[in-house]
């Protein structure tokens, strides 16, 4: 298993990267229409959360705020 395994055996739309403990994926047709299912990541990648880019660039500028 692991995100290696997730990009070869997943053959939809979204584009997935992974860095780190991080994984980054695109939506091109949208989250609600994916095949990618949290099931499916989490037997790949294990538990975790999703955020959705504004939010990371939100919580980002908290941060920087102090």
């Amino acid at each position: 298993h692991g995100a290696e395994a997730l990009i070869e055996a997943y053959r939809g739309p979204e584009r997935i990267a992974v860095a780190l403990d991080h994984a980054f994926i695109v939506f091109p047709e949208g989250v609600g229409h994916s095949k990618l299912t949290p099931a499916l990541l989490g037997r790949h990648l294990g538990q975790g959360t999703a955020r959705n880019w504004n939010t990371v660039l939100k919580l980002q500028a908290m941060l920087a705020e102090g």
